[in-house]
């Protein structure tokens, strides 16, 4: 962990500008913006995780697998965790890649609500089990 804490750091700082930035743009109701931005600050935050394992997954999918083998199966995180990740995903996917998706300030609100709750968890969990604090 030692050797990685800057990265860590710099992961969740980044986790915490995007999750700022989904906020923004949710109040700006550019939606599929704010979708957009939730989700990757729910991907940085996994990101950061992944620096405690021995696993260098770069595609997202990838990424979403090491959370739940090491984090979520070892009870680290809950399995609604790993549902919101896994979800935030195809939502993101699906509003990205698909022009006429149906994308409304109900949707926006309920991904954005969802990566502020994990990307709390996560930095407290990087808390409570390294003593590691990323300002706001």
């Amino acid at each position: 962990m030692e050797n990685f804490k800057n990265q860590i750091i710099a992961r969740l700082t980044h986790a915490k500008e995007t999750l700022s930035a989904a906020i923004l743009l949710h109040e700006q109701k550019n939606y599929r913006s704010s979708i957009n931005r939730s989700y990757y600050a729910m991907f940085y935050a996994v990101q950061a995780l992944q620096y405690l394992t021995d696993s260098e997954k770069r595609k997202h999918i990838g990424v979403i697998e090491v959370f739940d083998k090491y984090f979520v199966k070892t009870g680290k995180f809950s399995k609604e965790m790993s549902k919101q990740i896994h979800k935030a995903f195809d939502i993101r996917n699906y509003t990205d890649y698909h022009e006429l998706a149906k994308i409304d300030e109900k949707l926006s609100k309920e991904l954005l609500d969802s990566s502020e709750k994990f990307v709390s968890n996560i930095t407290t969990y990087f808390q409570r089990e390294y003593e590691l604090f990323i300002g706001n």
